[in-house]
């Protein structure tokens, strides 16, 4: 894990972590809306202790979902050849710089931090490189806090 900390992604994982973009991003565009909506009519006449306490959120609603996608593209994936893998990511690449426009601006409207997972699917292997490496290296004290170089800056970046 250490020697992969800023190292570019391999062809598996460059297409895994591309399809893990697109179905959050996907999510996010067409089916927060419509499930933000059912749990605002579903806090109409929810317990106080749900409304006030334990608000579900559209994260909430979809994230088992998202993992068992995940596990279907992964099991799928590995079943590609290098030059299956290539060719899927040149046809998949495309098509989530066609959709990164609309995502930033539905992204920029989640309602709240809660809708958002912190190092969300929807920047995993961005630039086919996993930023997210340092800070799980640095929770599980793999590297010490006080060498973590990436910044909320470039955080920032990722998503202009």
């Amino acid at each position: 894990m250490m020697q992969r900390k800023v190292g570019k992604l391999n062809k598996l994982n460059r297409n895994e972590t591309l399809l893990l973009r697109i179905t959050r991003k996907l999510l996010i565009l067409a089916v927060y809306p419509n499930v933000r909506k059912d749990i605002s009519d579903y806090l109409k006449t929810a317990p106080e202790i749900i409304r006030f306490v334990q608000k579900p959120t559209t994260l909430d609603a979809t994230y088992n979902v998202e993992l068992v996608v995940h596990r279907r593209q992964f099991m799928e994936l590995l079943t590609n050849s290098e030059e299956q893998l290539d060719k899927q990511y040149e046809e998949l690449s495309p098509a989530e710089e066609k959709i990164d426009g609309l995502f930033m601006e539905a992204y920029k409207k989640l309602s709240s931090d809660n809708e958002k997972q912190i190092g969300g699917f929807e920047w995993y292997g961005y630039k086919g490189r996993h930023f997210a490496f340092k800070n799980i290296m640095m929770n599980m004290g793999i590297i010490p806090r006080n060498t973590l170089s990436v910044t909320s800056k470039d955080h920032d970046a990722k998503a202009t």
